[in-house]
């Protein structure tokens, strides 16, 4: 893939569950609620802040069309990950990945 070593570098701690979700926060006891602060609806995990939160939602719906069309849950982003490697083509994998650190990076934490 194609990207910047910040990019890369975001997409790994992004799949190795290492960013201050916070679920990942309530397991260190550091918060006391996992529910996502934007829609309050589910626990503030990778998969849905960054791909399943109405929030992020808004972001993907702007991209390209393939990636608007995929259909993929999951609580941990290391799936949908694996599943945008599967279905996306080098150039559109990259230009997500650029939109996971610029724009969704600064929206979420």
């Amino acid at each position: 893939m194609e990207a910047t070593p910040a990019t890369r570098m975001f997409i790994l701690r992004v799949c190795s569950e290492a960013l201050p979700t916070l679920a990942n926060l309530r397991r260190r006891k550091i918060a006391e609620d996992s529910t996502c602060l934007i829609c309050r609806q589910c626990p503030e995990m990778s998969g849905h802040a960054l791909w399943g939160c109405p929030a992020a939602q808004d972001v993907w719906n702007q991209c390209v069309k393939r990636v608007q069309k995929m259909s993929v849950h999951s609580d941990l982003f290391i799936d949908i990950w694996v599943e945008l490697v599967h279905h996306l083509e080098p150039i559109e994998l990259a230009e997500v990945a650029t939109i996971l650190r610029e724009e969704l990076q600064e929206f979420v934490w």
